[in-house]
């Protein structure tokens, strides 16, 4: 499995210096594995203490735009993972955004870019999504260190 992941990595690599030019987007940068890591210590939930916290994107991609510059996480999903190890993934990169963790590493706190293997898999992945994000929003009354704003129902176009 691991290197069908690998191989997953590599075409999303592939995918971007291949077709990227045609779309605008030029890749400036690729961080692979333990290269685009990131490791912080954040504040715990409650305000007291600190903890060390580490996230571990598949890949960080630095990519050229018409209108400038952009960084992405970039996580690959090959549906070997459970909803739940998804969501746990997902709430460290909440985490990693409440705590600003990026701002003496990216120009931005860089979106998550998770290709996945099939349309009802990714509407899985937004629905859980959506959950979490409306929880930060209840009880913390933001999301990535903002005031949380409701997400759409679905995007125009998209079902």
């Amino acid at each position: 499995m691991f290197a069908a992941h690998a191989a997953a990595i590599t075409e999303v690599w592939l995918a971007l210096t291949e077709h990227g030019l045609a779309a605008g987007i030029e890749l400036a940068g690729w961080l692979a594995d333990r290269a685009g890591w990131q490791e912080w210590l954040g504040t715990r939930r409650y305000g007291y203490g600190s903890s060390r916290y580490r996230l571990t994107p598949d890949a960080v991609a630095t990519v050229t735009l018409p209108g400038g510059g952009a960084v992405a996480f970039v996580e690959v999903d090959l549906a070997t993972m459970t909803q739940t190890l998804l969501k746990e993934k997902l709430a460290r990169y909440l985490t990693y955004a409440d705590d600003a963790a990026s701002k003496d590493v990216f120009p931005h706190c860089p979106p998550l870019l998770l290709p996945t293997t099939t349309a009802t898999r990714a509407a899985t992945f937004v629905r859980t999504a959506r959950q979490l994000l409306d929880r930060e929003r209840r009880y913390h009354g933001t999301v990535g260190g903002r005031p949380g704003r409701p997400l759409p129902d679905r995007q125009p176009g998209r079902p």
